[in-house]
């Protein structure tokens, strides 16, 4: 990428990022939307919640690669035939002591189908991860429409019925864009926030039981 375009895509991305913060004040300014209070914090509750985000996202991985195995697979299982056949031709080929001009020129030949055909490879893996990506996404949508939601969980029935109709709307929009995003961004994901928060649970249970409070953020 040139200067030129970096710098406008640097400037398109500030652009974009103002204009965000400027309809964020103003729906802010005019909704006058209310603050939800979150439940106290059960270790139980958030465990057992990511855990059954976890075992969803695991459902959803296992479909998906048997959906692109066997729609992308055919191809990928091609092109890997053909770089293992180029490469033993060229180990085969330079092993030949005293080659002659017909053996170099396939040797020649066979390494230029090997760059051109690890190239294929190369763009159509990437394409597949791309395909797999915006597959997990979308199903992840899919699956937060139908019900299974995140942050609905961490805040009290009372604080979330006294919204308004619009804000609750909102609420439910962004609840499922993030349960979304945490299943696309598959189970290992979500298996490390699971981990995170409960080592950083017990890190504050040992401060707390040793009198020093609760842990700094850093």
């Amino acid at each position: 990428m040139s200067p030129i375009d970096s710098n406008k895509l640097t400037r398109n991305s500030f652009i974009f990022v103002v204009i965000v913060v400027i309809v964020v004040i103003i729906l802010v300014l005019e909704l006058q939307p209310m603050t939800v209070v979150f439940v106290p914090i059960d270790i139980t509750k958030v465990t057992q919640l990511l855990l059954s985000l976890i075992l969803v996202s695991l459902f959803w991985e296992r479909a998906l690669e048997v959906f692109i195995s066997t729609w992308r697979g055919p191809t990928t299982d091609s092109l890997q035939s053909k770089v293992l056949a180029d490469q033993n031709l060229i180990i085969d080929l330079g092993k030949i002591p005293n080659r002659s001009s017909d053996e170099d020129n396939l040797l020649t030949a066979t390494r230029a189908d090997l760059k051109s055909v690890n190239s294929a490879f190369t763009e159509y893996s990437s394409i597949t991860k791309r395909y797999a990506l915006w597959s997990s996404f979308i199903m992840g949508l899919v699956i937060s429409l139908v019900g299974i939601r995140t942050l609905i969980t961490l805040v009290t029935p009372e604080s979330y019925a006294a919204l308004s109709v619009l804000q609750k709307n909102l609420f439910t929009m962004v609840d499922v864009l993030v349960t979304g995003g945490l299943i696309a961004g598959g189970s290992d994901g979500i298996h490390k926030i699971l981990q995170t928060f409960l080592d950083l649970m017990d890190k504050t249970s040992r401060n707390i039981n040793a009198g020093t409070g609760s842990p700094a953020i850093k």
